[in-house]
Order: structure tokens, then C-alpha cells, then sequence
């Protein structure tokens, strides 16, 4: 039986455990749940939620990014970008909508457009989007936390 694209937006697809560490690019559909450390390059069609244990360090693309751990990196999400009270995101993130609750954390710049020329779904899941950083000032400081 084939899936309806509503019902898989429901479904869990893939998760990155508490403790777990992944370094690499990953490629999926669904729903992805980080809750461990993730270092790379993210492509998802769906969702991706970092859990409030999550660090991810590197570029991610999705329909929907939600942060509840810590993003370091480089956001490209076709719908929207939630950042959790709980989450910390230090980097640039590119949407057509924003969301930060109180008590989250950002430091980094943002282009938030509506306009269909500009966010095209297929060019942010192949990861042939770029910003011209340079049109909108300087970079944001760098983390000196650590990742495991």
C-alpha cells in the first residue's frame, strides 16, 4: 500500500539517539529527530527536530527545522525555521518564516522571504541554494563551544 504524502508527514523516519555520534551527509524523507551529535550536511524533505540533548554542527535543508538543542551551522528550510526556549542556534538561517520562543538563543543573520523566485523547494533540498553572505553584512562571531 503506498503512503499519502499527509500521513508520512506523522511519521517518525529515522532518529539520532542521546549519546549517539554521526559524522557525515544524510539524505532522507520524513520526519528526522536528532538527539545526539550530528556533524555534516542534512537534506530532508519533511521535518527535521533536534531534541533539547541535540547538537548538530554543519547545513541542514528541510521543509521545517525545529530546535530544541543546539545548531550550529548554516539553516535552509522551504517553510519554517522554530527555535524551542530551549534552543540555542549560532549560525545563518534562510526561510520564509521564523520562530524563536523566549528564552531561546540566536546569533546569526537571517533573510526571510515570501517570494516564490527566491525559495524554491527542489533548489533548498538539493542543497544548490547560496546566499551571497557579503549583501548582508559580516558573519556572525564564532562558537567556541565544543562538540564531542
Amino acid at each position: 500500500m503506498k503512503q499519502n504524502d499527509s500521513s508520512s508527514k506523522n511519521f517518525l523516519s529515522s532518529i539520532v539517539g542521546d549519546g549517539a555520534h554521526f559524522s557525515g551527509n544524510l539524505e532522507m524523507a520524513g520526519l528526522l529527530r536528532l538527539d545526539g551529535d550530528f556533524n555534516g550536511i542534512i537534506k530532508n524533505n519533511d521535518r527535521i527536530l533536534i531534541g533539547k540533548n541535540g547538537r548538530v554542527q554543519g547545513t541542514a535543508y528541510s521543509d521545517t527545522i525545529i530546535v530544541g538543542g543546539v545548531f550550529k551551522g548554516e539553516i535552509y528550510a522551504s517553510e519554517k525555521v522554530v527555535i524551542l526556549s530551549s534552543g540555542i542556534v549560532l549560525g545563518h538561517i534562510y526561510s520564509s518564516r521564523i520562530v524563536i520562543e523566549e528564552g531561546a538563543y540566536w546569533d546569526g543573520k537571517s533573510i526571510i522571504s515570501l517570494r516564490e523566485n527566491e525559495i524554491k523547494k527542489d533548489s533548498i533540498l538539493r542543497g544548490s541554494f547560496k546566499l551571497d553572505w557579503n549583501k548582508v553584512g559580516q558573519a556572525a562571531p564564532a562558537y567556541t563551544g565544543g562538540f564531542r
